[in-house]
């Protein structure tokens, strides 16, 4: 837990349930894909939202937001994609 490297950790942690969530996109079964994706989304905006909470002095603090963000939009939160982007 007291890790320099734990911001990186969990980072990469956030960004791996991305990419989780991008590939699932493209599942076949519309049922399937909704429900995966939308898991999928709220898994990687709680990670995302953690390092940015814990660590905003992180280099990759605003790729992090980018992904939340990204995560809002796709939702079609709008409001809360702005608001974390700007």
């Amino acid at each position: 837990p007291k890790s320099p490297l734990l911001p990186l950790v969990l980072f990469r942690h956030a960004e791996n349930a991305y990419f989780q969530m991008l590939a699932a996109e493209k599942i076949q079964d519309a049922g399937t894909r909704a429900k995966e994706v939308a898991r999928l989304q709220d898994e990687t905006a709680k990670r995302y939202q953690n390092v940015i909470e814990k660590f905003p002095e992180f280099q990759h603090v605003n790729l992090a937001r980018y992904g939340l963000g990204m995560i809002h939009y796709k939702k079609g939160d709008f409001e809360k994609a702005q608001a974390t982007l700007d």
